[in-house]
């Protein structure tokens, strides 16, 4: 293979869909940390051992509440920016019907291990973040291509929203790069490029979905989200929280029907999935097996 060849230049050249392509998560650990980032940056980093046990543990724990993910985050800097000692981060709660962020921080890094999250969120204790967070994978270690489109991307957002959108480690879905995630809302979008920026924060903040890049909602399973992605295309709905997911049914002939109903009407959709082989990743190349949706029909129910 061609040394130039990028998984992402080939998927957008390919038409490739994104409809039903979002990463699977219901809660969401940040974790701030400018040092490096390696493939599998969430254990292949500096951070002190400890804290490394500390977020595999509180994945662990969290896990009995929904499925949860871990990322790395950070911002850049400019010259002479100081950072100290502490150490911050971010919990998400991206359910369907609770939707909450909230901040953590410890005074050194070291300390860190003190905080248990997953009780404290239990418990009702954790600091609510009034604020919601854009993330840009970046991750260059794990795809090249997440640093080809996902940096400029994040200046280009940098510069439309300010300290609301942090460079991410893998989200999932190289061959998708840029890709992003907005937080607590659990919406995640591919193909992003600096030209999205401005009709990324149009949409936010009217709490719409820029949909020529939705991938689908994180809390749901695959056929909902591409049923969710696909319908609002064909309809041109773009409000945040336009319907929820009713019902999700797999038929017969392995097609899913998916019931989707809300403030946007009530709609059942039957998507199908059709296997394929693609280039999942350019460093190194990596093919696999993949599933692309493609909706057979819908209708007003």
């Amino acid at each position: 293979m061609n040394v130039e060849t990028f998984c992402s230049d080939l998927a957008r050249e390919a038409g490739a869909p994104l409809a039903g392509t979002a990463s699977r998560a219901e809660l969401w650990l940040l974790l701030e940390h400018d040092g490096p980032w390696g493939a599998d940056a969430v254990v292949d980093n500096d951070l002190p051992p400890g804290v490394r046990e500390w977020l595999a543990a509180q994945l662990a724990a969290l896990a009995a509440a929904g499925k949860a993910r871990a990322l790395l985050v950070r911002q850049e800097r400019g010259p002479g920016a100081a950072r100290g000692n502490g150490a911050r981060g971010f919990l998400a709660v991206a359910r369907e019907d609770r939707q909450e962020l909230y901040r953590f921080a410890a005074a050194r890094v070291e300390e860190l291990p003190d905080l248990d999250l997953a009780a404290s969120l239990t418990g009702g204790s954790l600091v609510p973040a009034p604020e919601t967070l854009t993330l840009v994978c970046v991750n260059g270690r794990r795809d090249r291509c997440c640093a080809r489109r996902g940096v400029p991307t994040y200046r280009a957002l940098a510069e439309q929203i300010g300290d609301a959108v942090w460079q991410s480690t893998h989200q999932g879905g190289h061959r998708y790069a840029a890709t992003g995630l907005w937080l607590p809302e659990g919406v995640a979008y591919g193909f992003l490029g600096p030209e999205d920026a401005a009709p990324l924060a149009a949409s936010r903040a009217r709490s719409a979905i820029h949909l020529s890049r939705f991938r689908g909602r994180t809390f749901h399973p695959a056929p909902a989200q591409a049923a969710d992605a696909l319908v609002r295309a064909e309809l041109g709905i773009d409000a945040l929280d336009a319907w929820r997911l009713e019902e999700l049914r797999r038929e017969e002939d392995g097609a899913w029907r998916v019931t989707l109903a809300g403030a946007a009407g009530r709609v059942e959709a039957l998507v199908e999935e059709r296997p394929e082989t693609v280039l999942a990743s350019c460093s190194p190349p990596k093919e696999k097996r993949s599933q692309r949706f493609a909706l057979r029909s819908w209708a007003r129910a």
